[in-house]
């Protein structure tokens, strides 16, 4: 729920103004339609803001909240689970509640714990939390990315937001795109704590930003920990030991959708055609009434709406479906990217826009399969890591190379991996890194044939850039040292792209554009914690992915949700009206539009699109060009919302109703500007 922003000062001699920090809360309203808030302290030191989306305690939660004394302030946003039982510990040692919120415990958890408070926290979230007596300020963001937390720092303060577009309305802030960041994310690689633009950072999953005396630190307190036992994959049928595994396992997830179902609000399931999202559903169903939402597509290529009715019919859940035929993503492709503030690779984005309206003219709460993949060993790279793995050691492997050519025959160019038959640069990645992860393997691949595709200026600045150099300087190589390769591929996602592009622009943005919150509950830290702990076979056995929630699934859901996983994507080329010559998007591929946003070379783009319409649909090179397309249309997009026409942006997305943060003002609504 909602969105957070503020401002800290760096000097003392430097106080905050409330005309600086009140258009941040303007440009946030989409993620707290229902209630803003704000608050300074004396001194004009601190600022903090937040734009309420009210789920829990709707009447006397308003935020920002402070403890009894008012020395300790917070502005929040998630959710946390489990938090009744923390605030009866609280208040049994003697904290003053005034609110049944679960944002309130936040300053009590910090009165009772100092910096160490994060390390109780259950959920996923963003806050903000300021200590007046000690003079210093926290930015916490939870373990796994779910919840944004961009910041910037200026000549005098720190500033700080859910969303970029936040900081973009703090007149200190400039918008420039960085075509650094640009490059390695064409590369495929989403770097930690980094964003888009220059300038603005992000605090990195399960970290502090620690602000005080005009210094800024960040702190780490939780991290993923994953087996380093070895075992082939192949370990044939389940035995005594594996049941209670999976038992254990079932119990754990069904206790993280329970939790998760809390709230004063219905809560909702994006149900796709495969198991991670139907076995949400069914424990959904098993507690109370629940409604499915859906995205379906005209092509059957890439529609799973047969699967997913199947489903939902089985466990008697209502179902609703968002059909998108052609061009009917051109419109809402641009506005998925002024909420994503990224690029993105294909069509998904802006279905996912679509699918999240449909849901919040409903619920406000979604629940979503996201980290199944990444968790459980779900995506066709890891299949592939591992014949790459057998045949660097023991060359002669004629079985394990058959494999791999009928592997890398039907594995697609959008499910995730690339068509290598051996690992690039083996000493030098696991010189860097002490292990070698696929997504590494991929950056090398996409890198080497970036080249003809960049604008020249960019083409000669980027001899300066070296993504794998700049990824190992934010990963802490004693953690992936002597990693099973699948178990370092999963730490490397958890990492980059998970947070930087699953949860963010598949996830929390698109949601959040209508005031809808994500849930996601197979990222619950305490089940991750159990499943990093368990070896491979409990992952992926016998070339069967995601073994454990197959095994956790049986008898509860019908045969329709345990089919192969399917990457979602959309058909970008027919939604978004692209198979025609000229369409609704072409004032993005204007020449001069391209050339003045620096990344793309125009004549590269203009061969893209031709090889996008005319190679064989569904070839390699087909499924390239149009992937290449959507991205080169997408920093175009980009450019132009947020440089070209910044304020013109923020101005036509801006939700209406009244934000009237002034000096005294700390808490107010939607229809009101009322100040206690």
């Amino acid at each position: 729920m909602c969105a957070i922003a503020g401002e800290i000062a760096l000097r003392p001699h430097a106080p905050i103004r409330l005309e600086a920090v009140a258009p941040m809360v303007g440009a946030l309203r989409h993620r707290g339609p229902d209630q803003w808030g704000c608050w300074m302290a004396p001194d004009r030191s601190v600022a903090l803001v937040n734009a309420r989306l009210a789920i829990v305690d709707r009447e006397h939660g308003r935020q920002p909240i402070t403890n009894e004394d008012g020395t300790v302030w917070v502005t929040f946003n998630g959710e946390l689970y489990g938090f009744e039982r923390l605030a009866r510990d609280l208040a049994a040692r003697g904290h003053l509640f005034r609110t049944r919120s679960d944002t309130e415990i936040l300053v009590h958890l910090y009165e009772e714990y100092g910096e160490r408070f994060a390390e109780h926290l259950r959920g996923e979230f963003a806050l903000a939390l300021h200590d007046a007596t000690r003079r210093v300020t926290y930015l916490v963001r939870d373990r796994f990315g779910i919840k944004p937390l961009f910041y910037a720092k200026t000549t005098t303060a720190i500033v700080f937001a859910s969303e970029i577009k936040g900081l973009l309305a703090h007149p200190a802030i400039a918008s420039r795109l960085d075509p650094e960041q640009i490059f390695h994310m064409l590369g495929g690689l989403f770097l930690p704590g980094r964003s888009m633009f220059t300038g603005i950072g992000q605090v990195e999953p399960g970290c502090i930003l620690r602000v005080a005396d005009g210094e800024v630190r960040s702190i780490r307190y939780w991290d993923l920990a994953l087996s380093r036992e070895e075992q082939d994959s192949g370990a044939g049928e389940a035995g005594t030991a594996d049941a209670a595994v999976v038992e254990e396992f079932t119990q754990r997830f069904d206790e993280a959708v329970r939790l998760r179902l809390h709230g004063d609000v219905e809560s909702a399931v994006y149900l796709s055609g495969g198991i991670d999202s139907a076995m949400v559903m069914r424990a959904m169903a098993d507690v109370r009434p629940v409604r499915a939402f859906t995205v379906g597509f005209a092509s059957d290529t890439w529609d799973e709406t047969a699967a997913a009715t199947a489903v939902a019919a089985a466990v008697g859940v209502e179902h609703h479906v968002a059909r998108i035929g052609p061009g009917d993503l051109a419109g809402p492709f641009v506005d998925a990217i002024w909420h994503a503030e990224a690029p993105v690779i294909n069509a998904h984005a802006a279905a996912k826009y679509v699918l999240s309206e449909l849901a919040g003219r409903h619920v406000k709460v979604v629940l979503t399969g996201e980290g199944a993949d990444e968790l459980l060993a779900g995506y066709p790279q890891f299949r592939h890591q591992l014949l790459l793995d057998r045949l660097r050691r023991d060359p002669h492997d004629r079985r394990t190379r058959d494999e791999l050519a009928t592997f890398l025959a039907g594995a697609g160019t959008l499910g995730g991996t690339v068509p290598i038959t051996s690992y690039p640069d083996v000493e030098g990645v696991v010189r860097r890194f002490g292990a070698y992860p696929y997504p590494v393997a991929k950056a090398i691949y996409y890198q080497r044939r970036l080249w003809a595709l960049l604008a020249a200026p960019l083409r000669r600045q980027s001899r300066e850039f070296d993504s794998l150099d700049a990824l190992a300087a934010l990963i802490d190589r004693t953690v992936l040292a002597g990693l099973p390769p699948v178990a370092a591929s999963q730490y490397l996602l958890f990492k980059t792209e998970l947070p930087g592009y699953i949860l963010s622009t598949l996830g929390d943005r698109m949601e959040m554009a209508h005031g809808v919150e994500g849930r996601t509950p197979f990222l619950d830290h305490e089940l991750v914690e159990f499943v990093s702990r368990l070896p491979l076979r409990f992952k992926l056995r016998d070339a069967v992915d995601k073994w454990l929630l197959r095994q956790a699934i049986q008898g509860r859901l019908p045969a329709a949700a345990t089919a192969p996983k399917r990457v979602f994507m959309a058909p970008s080329l027919s939604t978004l009206g692209l198979e025609a010559p000229h369409g609704a998007l072409d004032e993005w591929f204007d020449r001069r539009l391209i050339e003045e946003t620096g990344i793309f070379n125009p004549t590269a783009v203009t061969a893209l699109r031709l090889g996008a319409r005319r190679l064989p649909r569904g070839s390699r090179a087909q499924m390239v060009c149009e992937a290449a397309t959507v991205m080169a249309l997408s920093v175009h997009v980009l450019h132009d919302l947020f440089c070209r026409k910044l304020e013109a942006s923020l101005a036509r997305y801006r939700r209406p109703g009244v934000v009237d943060v002034r000096e005294g003002a700390v808490a107010g609504s939607a229809i009101d500007s009322a100040t206690r």
